[in-house]
């Protein structure tokens, strides 16, 4: 493609399964495991002026690659788009997780009525600062080590009120190169209480749903856009506020999640809730009886955090670090109203750690903590979602 030397190309590839090794005028440029996950190629140092590009895929069975077994089929393929993409050098992060390079956190005040919002860019190539713009309000702030931070404080929060007042904010990054990235956000609360169930900004709020995965006879998991709005729809057809998600799916599921609660919140309807899993490999959970073994633990915490960064869009999963994967850049986590750790765990999994640990004291945590009576493996689910 046609660019300046103060350009860059790059090649975005959203799903090949299961190992793709990306090639360039005979140079390869990437080898990316997992069938899932969007992946980025820098094409710019073996460009010329008449290119070759391969991509050869292999999903034949093997021992490295995610997933290992699964309840569902594993396809092959180039079956998601492919995208060129031109950058100035100096750009928001294209290879920070497959993230658009911003991150916002809104924190409310006891009373919902102040906020400080804290916003996070990432930059590569040469940059001093970034422009954070939020509202009239624009604030510099310098980058280290590829990165910026600054934050603003809010008076007076419109909260984002579900039906009742889908209220966004937006927030914008530039560069003096010219790149800019932008996020709509929103302010708002949730909890659960044993007695009242969920609460959105301190307000009791009922919610029913259902389990979602992301096959169709004919397509197998190369959903376009269509097939998830299609089934967006029939959940509200059918009564629905809810949809479960197991496991990470594709990118496509949360863009379009995304855009059909963006749509009903401009419509001033009721958005879709979201009940996410943060999903243990079954090959994983086999090879470790001992829920406290070093690798198995330290795993299920990244697994994690990995998810919390997919749900808030600042995300890329590569080299098989999950099941489901892409880019994933669109923030969906207003709507997250829970998350469910691990899966059916192996009964002999939940005995041998409890029979390991007898006197083990309660996980105690900044944000999650476990009851006095907790058993061990108990206490090791609060320090996952704790961490």
């Amino acid at each position: 493609p046609a660019h300046s030397d103060s350009e860059e190309v790059w090649l975005e590839f959203e799903g090949v399964a299961m190992t793709a090794v990306v090639t360039l005028n005979g140079q390869e440029l990437a080898r990316h495991e997992g069938g899932y996950a969007t992946f980025r190629v820098n094409l710019t140092p073996a460009l010329a002026a008449q290119n070759t590009l391969t991509v050869a895929v292999d999903n034949g069975k093997n021992r490295t690659v995610y997933p290992q077994k699964a309840d569902f089929t594993f396809y092959g393929g180039i079956y998601r788009p492919v995208h060129l993409l031109v950058v100035p050098k100096a750009h928001f992060a294209l290879d920070y997780h497959g993230a658009p390079g911003l991150r916002i956190t809104p924190v409310l005040s006891a009373d919902l009525k102040t906020a400080e919002i804290h916003a996070e860019a990432w930059v590569a190539g040469t940059a001093q600062s970034v422009q954070f713009t939020l509202g009239e309000e624009t604030l510099s702030a310098a980058v280290t080590d590829g990165k910026a931070e600054g934050t603003f404080k809010l008076e007076n929060v419109h909260l984002w009120d579900g039906v009742n007042d889908p209220y966004l904010y937006k927030m914008q990054a530039t560069l003096d190169s010219g790149d800019a990235v932008e996020a709509n956000f929103g302010c708002r609360t949730i909890a659960f209480d044993a007695e009242k169930g969920f609460i959105l900004n301190g307000r009791p709020y009922r919610l029913c749903g259902a389990a979602r995965h992301q096959d169709r006879q004919g397509l197998g998991n190369a959903l376009t856009e269509k097939e998830h709005d299609e089934d967006m729809a029939l959940l509200r057809e059918m009564g629905a506020n809810t949809v479960r998600v197991y496991i990470t799916l594709h990118d496509d599921f949360y863009n379009a999640f995304y855009e059909y609660n963006t749509a009903r919140e401009e419509a001033n309807e009721e958005p879709l809730w979201l009940i996410h899993g943060v999903w243990v490999n079954d090959y994983i959970q086999n090879s470790h009886r001992d829920a406290y073994d070093k690798d198995f633990l330290e795993t299920f915490v990244r697994d994690g955090r990995t998810l919390v960064d997919v749900l808030h869009g600042n995300k890329k999963i590569s080299l098989g670090q999950g099941t489901g994967s892409g880019f994933y850049n669109k923030d969906v986590s207003r709507w997250v109203i829970a998350y469910i750790l691990g899966v059916e765990w192996e009964d002999v999994t939940v005995t041998y750690t409890n029979h390991k640990y007898p006197d083990l004291p309660p996980y105690q945590g900044t944000y999650l903590s476990a009851t006095e009576d907790a058993s061990a493996f108990e206490s090791m689910l609060a320090q996952v979602g704790d961490r």
